[in-house]
């Protein structure tokens, strides 16, 4: 059971480094609004899952590069936020292909659970 508790802080602070550094750049907004800041975060939440999810999508389309560790360990060169948030940086440009994106993921009907 400890274990468990280890994994969930591990993945905690995974989100924030893609949120803070590692991805969005949020620190680099010097948002002081208390109502700007609530409705960046939640764009970037969104934005967030939208990555994992078509990272997760990737990651059963194509063969992704495994890095092996001398302890035994593979992990993914490029982690499935990584390679989601350049898929989505690819196709999206503008506002239209942002409204385009999440109408084909509406029609799609996939949610989270049925994509793992």
């Amino acid at each position: 059971m400890q274990n468990v508790g280890k994994l969930n802080i591990a993945a905690s602070a995974v989100r924030f480094k893609h949120m803070k550094t590692n991805g969005f750049n949020l620190e680099d907004m010097s948002l002081t609004d208390l109502k700007k800041i609530r409705l960046m975060i939640s764009l970037v939440v969104v934005a967030y899952i939208l990555a994992i999810r078509e990272g997760i999508i990737q990651q059963k389309v194509q063969k992704i590069r495994t890095i092996k560790y001398k302890n035994g360990d593979k992990y993914p060169a490029v982690s499935i936020f990584r390679n989601g948030l350049q898929a989505i940086s690819n196709c999206i440009i503008s506002w239209f292909d942002l409204n385009k994106y999440l109408s084909f993921i509406k029609k799609k009907k996939y949610s989270i659970i049925q994509i793992v």
